[in-house]
């Protein structure tokens, strides 16, 4: 037997470059092309990571990729125009998830839901202006809702008691943050 190559195998990276050009200007066709190529497999990633997961890993999967994707949005903004491109606050958009997140509380009326959108604005704004590693306690607990111990794995950090600790200092800062003038 001589060696042959396998029935399926994929076409060469240079095509997919040519295709991912074609897709960025507007052309349906290839972009069908590469769907029906890379779908299978990236829907197979995506259920190898979140098969053992629960509903947090899911929610803090799918603000990673939204974060990424407006990431790139405004990369290509500044590219297109220095400078350019509009950047929408958390707060601006009609939601009260962060501060029923942090707050557990619910909005009824016009003047409470005014009172919760500038509340939501202060907490993002401390949420800003503290570290890292804090905002990212803050969110993979209040927001996420994930247990000490999956905010643990998810920032690799040996304890989940070390994880309770830094979150409340965590929520200690933001407390201080938001009361501040």
């Amino acid at each position: 037997m001589h060696d042959q190559a396998p029935q399926n195998t994929p076409e060469p990276y240079e095509r997919t470059v040519s295709l991912l050009r074609a897709a960025r200007a507007g052309d349906s066709d290839a972009r069908e092309r590469l769907f029906t190529r890379y779908l299978p497999r990236v829907r197979q990633i995506v259920a190898l990571h979140l098969e053992p997961r629960n509903e947090a890993h899911l929610r803090n999967w799918l603000a990673r990729c939204v974060e990424n994707q407006v990431i790139d949005h405004v990369r290509g903004l500044n590219r297109q125009k220095r400078g350019g491109g509009e950047v929408r606050r958390f707060s601006d958009l009609d939601t009260g998830i962060l501060c029923s997140s942090l707050l557990d509380a619910g909005v009824a009326t016009p003047s409470e839901h005014a009172v919760a959108s500038e509340l939501a604005e202060r907490f993002e704004e401390a949420l800003l202006s503290m570290t890292p590693h804090h905002r990212e306690l803050v969110i993979l607990r209040a927001v996420c809702g994930m247990s000490f111990q999956e905010a643990a794995d998810e920032l690799g950090v040996a304890s989940a008691g070390a994880v309770r600790v830094a979150y409340f200092r965590a929520l200690r800062r933001l407390e201080e943050l938001v009361r501040s003038p």
